[in-house]
């Protein structure tokens, strides 16, 4: 995985990541040599590594992404990578660059034909796609169901277009507002989340998921929408077949179209498309056998056999492999049927962790250094409780005073001035104590003992009889 950038000023209304960083892209890898520095470090981990880019639009910047194709030729090593990518970026390229770079998969968000994303301009969908498959360029296309033009027979319309351009993989999510996009700005100010999710925050939050319709349909009920996604997944596998089958016909087109090119590398491309065709032998009689339909079983039959006549027959080996391929495809069918071993079911602890008590401020915890007869406590409104015992020298309460004033100035705490356990104080030190915190008097309250060694402390602290809570004795 390399972490090329983040954000993307294409601004869907849907992309919570295009807005979270306001529509701008930014590019943890700002060039093309560092976007190859990383891949070279990986290379040096394992030379045949496919790659992943992630970047919300990767292509878009031509200058970087022809950056980074002139150091993939002159590093000259076969690469494979696969990216997110629009069709407004994939059409400043041609298709020789693309695969020059290394590209042999690319993420499109197809979206929906009426939907009207500025992403979605460029060549046509239809030219495009064939063009890429045609050079080895698998395609996971992305398409929306829930749109609010979208009723069942528009939805089945598009989806009619999407698998007529035979991607690799398709991906079917339905239409979700999620906080700090534009969608969900509407979908809150028109109240049009469902009122089970309003109502609820943390519903709504599980509910983000790309599989729940969240908000009120003009057409459409939630459980529909939800239905027609479901729809699409079982139409896709049943009129274009496993992705596996359909990524091997792509590696095969590209093999045939590569190999005799007069560019080295769009051939050392065909010699790397060669080798995972030749790597995938095992999965084709699973394919003949268990096919979806009979048209799916027939058209992996003649993949199996075109393959075999570009790449060679299959050797003993492979043809073992192919058995033992099928029998754990069968024992995967027969625990999915019957729910055997398959993922855990998730069980949620909830441990409620005692709260962490509030940490004094800085200028408060420097009083609790100045001796043993201090010690301090937060407490709540704000409240600093600083309690002083024992006997208390002259020295060390001027000292005390001018922090607590400190504090006091840097702080919009209360103090409480517990003097309950002070055994001695001697008169000068308690007028220069009252000196010192006199312009904060309407934020503090002392509580004095009875008595005190000389009865001019007392008078001292009477002081404070002028703010607000008095000496209490």
């Amino acid at each position: 995985m390399i972490f090329a950038g983040l954000g993307c000023p294409n601004g869907c209304d849907f992309c919570c990541t295009s807005h979270y960083f306001k529509r701008r892209h930014l590019r943890l890898l700002p060039t093309g040599e560092d976007i190859y520095g990383v891949v070279e470090r990986y290379l040096e981990l394992d030379p045949d590594i496919s790659l992943v880019v992630l970047d919300e639009d990767f292509l878009l910047n031509r200058r970087r992404a022809m950056e980074f194709r002139e150091r993939v030729l002159a590093g000259g090593r076969t690469l494979s990578i696969f990216a997110f990518a629009s069709i407004k970026a994939i059409s400043q390229y041609t298709i020789d660059e693309l695969v020059e770079m290394g590209i042999d998969g690319l993420w499109i968000g197809y979206e929906g034909t009426r939907s009207g994303y500025a992403k979605q301009q460029g060549r046509d969908p239809a030219e495009l796609f064939g063009d890429l498959r045609a050079h080895g360029i698998s395609i996971l296309a992305s398409m929306i169901v829930g749109l609010p033009y979208q009723d069942e027979r528009i939805v089945q319309q598009e989806l009619d277009g999407l698998l007529a351009l035979e991607p690799d993989l398709c991906q079917f999510l339905i239409y979700g507002p999620t906080p700090g996009t534009p969608f969900y700005e509407q979908t809150v100010r028109d109240g049009l989340l469902r009122e089970d999710l309003a109502r609820e925050p943390e519903r709504y939050y599980k509910a983000c998921d790309g599989f729940t319709s969240m908000t009120e349909h003009p057409q459409l009920s939630a459980e529909r929408i939800e239905a027609l996604q479901r729809g699409c997944f079982q139409q896709d596998f049943e009129r274009l077949g496993p992705t596996i089958h359909r990524s091997v016909s792509t590696w095969l087109a590209g093999y045939r179209t590569l190999r005799g090119s007069p560019n080295p590398t769009l051939r050392r491309k065909a010699e790397r498309f060669a080798r995972e065709l030749r790597k995938a032998y095992p999965v084709f009689l699973a394919g003949r056998l268990l096919g979806p339909n009979r048209h799916v079983r027939r058209r992996i039959a003649r993949l199996q056999a075109e393959v075999h006549a570009h790449i060679g027959r299959p050797t003993l080996t492979e043809r073992a492999q192919s058995l033992a391929a099928t029998g754990l495809a069968l024992w995967t069918a027969l625990t999915l049927k019957l729910d055997l071993f398959q993922h855990p079911r998730l069980v949620k602890h909830a441990y409620r962790m005692p709260a962490e008590a509030p940490r004094l401020a800085r200028a408060w915890r420097r009083l609790s250094r100045l001796g043993e007869g201090i010690s301090l406590e937060l407490r709540p409104e704000r409240t600093v409780w600083l309690r002083l015992s024992g006997p208390l020298a002259s020295d060390d309460v001027a000292r005390l005073a001018e922090r607590a004033r400190s504090a006091l100035e840097r702080t919009r705490h209360r103090l409480v001035l517990d003097l309950e356990h002070l055994t001695h104080l001697e008169q000068e030190a308690a007028h220069r104590l009252a000196d010192a915190l006199r312009d904060h008097r309407e934020r503090i309250r002392i509580l004095a003992p009875a008595t005190f060694s000389h009865p001019g402390v007392r008078a001292a602290l009477a002081v404070f009889a002028l703010y607000h809570g008095g000496l209490q004795p």
